[in-house]
């Protein structure tokens, strides 16, 4: 068990605060080239790696190499961003408040408490930048301190997948937003969770990114502390 940083944008802190969002992804980096698996023994505990060839001719052919897999390719290991067990502070967009004396602690604002600071819109009277007080400029989450997180999240597990291998359940547990999108479409179907999931992936990392099904790191996760 440990407590690491977890990055979120401020449509998907909402999702989280509003119970919407329970689930995240991140591409593994880099890229393997078959399925790799969770070894739980022995030197490699903790570690994700390409199965042996003996547990390969076992498992069957779903767990094949591709084709002329290098031997150097085969004996990789990868770690992912977390595992199960841990605890994760979400950094998200920030800015100082002021510094309470009487709780003894430093006070911040959160931009994903202000939807309208993402689309150009300010209260009157506010700078185009900042919260209403304190501070000198919204912070990116990159820099948030963890004693400034307000969000905690317990990891209950970490597997791999298909980007596209996404369930319609899956794409309605990471939080998408699906107004405006018709239920139905050529690709997709009746699944407009995963449809707007591939749109928010593309607007992520690019146009043509939910094409290119990169394997990745599937993150389930719960809240586990109240908002501050």
């Amino acid at each position: 068990m440990s407590e690491k940083g977890i990055l979120f944008s401020g449509e998907m802190v909402r999702a989280i605060l509003e119970g919407r969002k329970t689930q995240t992804r991140r591409i593994i980096r880099p890229q393997p080239l078959g399925r790799i698996c969770y070894i739980l023994y022995g030197d490699g505990a903790d570690k994700w790696k390409y199965p042996d060839k003996d547990t390969l001719k076992a498992w069957g052919d779903e767990w094949s190499f591709v084709e002329n897999l290098p031997t150097k390719e085969q004996g990789m290991r990868w770690t992912p961003p977390c595992h199960a067990e841990d605890y994760l502070y979400v950094r998200e967009t920030f800015s100082y408040w002021f510094y309470d004396r009487d709780l003894k602690r430093q006070l911040y604002y959160y931009k994903a408490n202000y939807p309208d600071f993402e689309k150009g819109i300010y209260p009157d009277g506010w700078d185009s930048r900042l919260p209403s007080t304190g501070g000198n400029r919204w912070y990116p989450s990159i820099h948030m301190p963890k004693s400034a997180a307000r969000i905690w999240l317990y990891v209950d597990s970490v597997h791999i997948e298909r980007l596209q291998d996404i369930s319609e359940d899956d794409a309605a547990a990471e939080g998408v937003d699906t107004a405006g999108l018709y239920p139905v479409s050529a690709e997709f179907g009746s699944d407009i969770h995963r449809h707007a999931f591939s749109r928010l992936w593309d607007s992520c990392y690019g146009s043509g990114a939910w094409k290119k099904n990169p394997w990745e790191w599937v993150i389930m996760f719960r809240k586990i502390e109240e908002e501050k």
